[in-house]
């Protein structure tokens, strides 16, 4: 596989911004976009040349929430497992390079949610050993410049990583 060019991008509403996206996958040549908050449900369609679109609405199938995953329709890939929790939302894709599959994972946790680090666990187990998942975790420092003015979701991840 070549390089690969991927993208975040937190919509705020997929359905209203569809032409803005297709300008911007357009015009930075990119591959996979990762999009949170797409407030997108069963019935939504949406439609960009050249690319499949994958999406995960939130639990309750309401506009609000959710993620997808934009991927170039000739990129060698396919639809990973959707994970839709009050606390997490993902889409992933799983793509083929040279070492195996890697996923590729939009994620959206909305931020009335305190999230503990064993459903952080339980979620990054479902995505394998190589992924790389990108998206809107609402996890916030409040004064930048000082390491402990973390939000409590903020800081969960990082004593992850350090464990």
């Amino acid at each position: 596989m070549a390089t690969l060019r991927i993208a975040v991008w937190n919509a705020n509403g997929l359905n209203q911004r569809t032409q803005e996206i297709n300008l911007f996958l357009r015009t930075y040549n990119i591959d996979v976009l990762l999009v949170s908050e797409t407030h997108v449900t069963d019935r939504s369609h949406i439609n960009i040349p050249h690319y499949a679109i994958y999406h995960t609405p939130h639990p309750d199938k309401k506009a609000h929430g959710g993620t997808a995953a934009i991927v170039r329709r000739n990129l060698k890939h396919h639809l990973g497992t959707a994970y839709s929790e009050e606390h997490i939302q993902a889409t992933s894709i799983v793509l083929e390079d040279q070492m195996g599959e890697i996923t590729v994972t939009a994620v959206y946790s909305p931020p009335k949610h305190n999230i503990k680090t064993i459903e952080y666990e339980q979620f990054f187990q479902t995505l394998g050993h190589r992924f790389i998942a990108g998206g809107d975790y609402n996890a916030k420092k409040h004064v930048l410049g000082r390491q402990n003015n973390y939000n409590q979701r903020a800081r969960t991840p990082q004593r992850h990583a350090e464990t």
